[in-house]
């Protein structure tokens, strides 16, 4: 199955696509980094980029 129809299946308010590979669960994001275009960073620390189709709803979602 795709990306797409997964993110489709999800509770969207859980859930947050920042990429073209990439959905996140948006209860574990633990701050948003401006470097490098914008990227994500969750609670275990790993770092994730924002492609710049998905920034403007990102920035929406984080009320920035």
């Amino acid at each position: 199955k795709t990306l797409k129809h997964i993110e489709k299946t999800l509770n969207s308010a859980a859930f947050l696509r920042i990429h073209q590979s990439y959905l996140i669960n948006t209860e574990y994001i633990s701050k948003y980094l401006k470097s490098d275009g914008g990227s994500i960073e969750m609670r275990n620390k790993k770092k994730y980029p924002i492609s710049k189709s998905y920034k403007e709803k990102v920035h929406q979602f984080l009320e920035l």
